[in-house]
């Protein structure tokens, strides 16, 4: 087999092993009865933990190798959640046990485990958002888990909704005045709702585009189970609009009220009265921890066209409520006019304020809603127009999915992040380059 003799382990990934990994390979190999190594290479798997496809005579398989700063338990927990999700009928590559009969490896200070490798590509490596049957089979796989009883220890999920303000005080400092207001609004409205009261289940938690693999004959694979918790439905269903369905049709209000529909089709227990009274909360809070959750990123170094993606993914989100919001106001009489003035009532009042005056900078022509460098041009089919009303000049906003370029160079990485280029696609724990063995 090829070494790694030429990479600092300080890049990347395997950055987070601090063990060699060619003994780790040929360790693993041994104690799984892989047999000889033909190959091997690091999968550039988002911001935690390192795996690796390992290529043997006996099988393929990838390594899940744990950050040695994890919590010990991490592990054990995540396996066992596997265990229970494939039980229940959820696609997850099987794990394999080593020569003891474990799922989990230790190995030089690091927890492990191995699982088969699932062939296919995720919607991050096709680069584009998935298809309406697609979709049906990602809410699929949500029912399924959503309707196993585990309850198990909590793990911290830091892009959970839970986080959003203690997220938005720690990286406020990095919003500008736009990204500032539109997450005071998401915060505005999430206070109406208490959403601890609706109904908890299992959740994936990070069911985005490169958790999620489509195999050569059209099935779907789900990866990755560390950040499974018992959280509102609601949760699932926004990480899904926000960020697996971003680039698709629709603004993120309609990308969330469609998969929401679609959802309590499927599910055995279709969405209560108190959930569907909250999607906007939940889709708004969903794309502001994208964006504070990219910045968090961009400020703890990780700086490139992931972070970027992130940013980007937010800031569109939070937009496109915003543009609903300003139609409702101009227009009035529908629910979510209704809802807006609603909000005003309960206390809310600043909010529809900064609406009423963003709506009358729109009517004069002077509000401006694109991403900052953006080329219209690069955009294609990712832009959409709003008139507000009829006779008043529209108001822009860019979507950029994660059918754009994801092999771009991040020019803006030592930049500000509040200038990132919206041109880069991708979400968090994508799988994007693999650095070859």
């Amino acid at each position: 087999m090829t070494s790694d003799g030429t990479l600092s382990t300080a890049s990347g990934p395997a950055g987070r092993v601090a063990t060699s990994l060619p003994e780790l390979v040929e360790h693993v190999a041994a104690r799984y009865g892989l047999g000889d190594v033909a190959g091997w290479s690091v999968l550039e798997t988002g911001y935690e933990d390192c795996n690796l496809d390992l290529r043997a005579r006996q099988a393929r398989v990838v390594v899940k190798v744990f950050s040695a700063g994890r919590p010990a338990s991490v592990p054990a927990r995540t396996a066992a959640i596997i265990s229970r999700a494939r039980a229940a009928g959820v696609r997850h590559p099987a794990l394999r046990r080593d020569a003891d009969g474990g799922h989990v490896h230790e190995y030089d200070g690091h927890h492990l485990i191995v699982m088969d490798f699932a062939p296919g590509q995720s919607f991050y490596e096709m680069g584009r958002p998935p298809s309406e049957a697609e979709l049906g089979k990602v809410l699929e796989q949500a029912a399924l888990i959503h309707a196993i009883g585990a309850r198990p220890e909590p793990v911290f999920d830091p892009w959970a909704i839970d986080n959003l303000l203690p997220l938005a005080r720690q990286v406020g400092d990095l919003l500008d005045a736009e990204q500032r207001r539109l997450v005071g609004a998401c915060l505005e409205e999430l206070a109406g709702v208490r959403w601890r009261e609706l109904p908890e289940a299992l959740i994936h938690a990070d069911l985005t585009a490169g958790n999620l693999l489509v195999a050569p004959d059209g099935e779907l694979t789900v990866l990755d189970f560390a950040l499974a918790n018992r959280w509102p439905r609601l949760q699932e269903l926004a990480v899904i609009a926000a960020s697996l369905m971003h680039g698709a049709p629709g603004s993120l209000r309609e990308r969330m009220e469609h998969v929401a529909t679609r959802y309590s089709q499927i599910a055995p227990t279709p969405l209560s009265p108190g959930e569907l009274g909250a999607l906007g909360a939940f889709g708004r809070a969903a794309a502001a921890m994208e964006l504070l959750g990219g910045l968090n990123q961009w400020r703890r170094g990780s700086r490139g066209p992931e972070t970027d993606s992130l940013i980007v993914i937010g800031t569109t989100g939070l937009r496109d409520y915003e543009l609903a919001d300003m139609r409702a106001v101009e227009l009035g009489g529908d629910q979510r006019a209704r809802a807006v003035r609603d909000r005003g009532a309960r206390g809310h009042r600043g909010h529809r304020a900064r609406l009423a005056v963003a709506a009358q900078q729109a009517r004069q022509g002077r509000r401006q809603l694109t991403a900052p460098g953006v080329d219209r041009a690069l955009l294609g089919a990712g832009h959409r127009s709003f008139g507000l009303v009829e006779g008043v000049s529209n108001v822009h906003v860019f979507t950029v999915g994660t059918r754009c370029s994801r092999g771009v160079p991040a020019a803006s990485a030592s930049e500000n992040p509040r200038e990132v280029p919206a041109r880069a696609g991708g979400n968090r724990l994508a799988r994007p380059r693999q650095w070859k063995a």
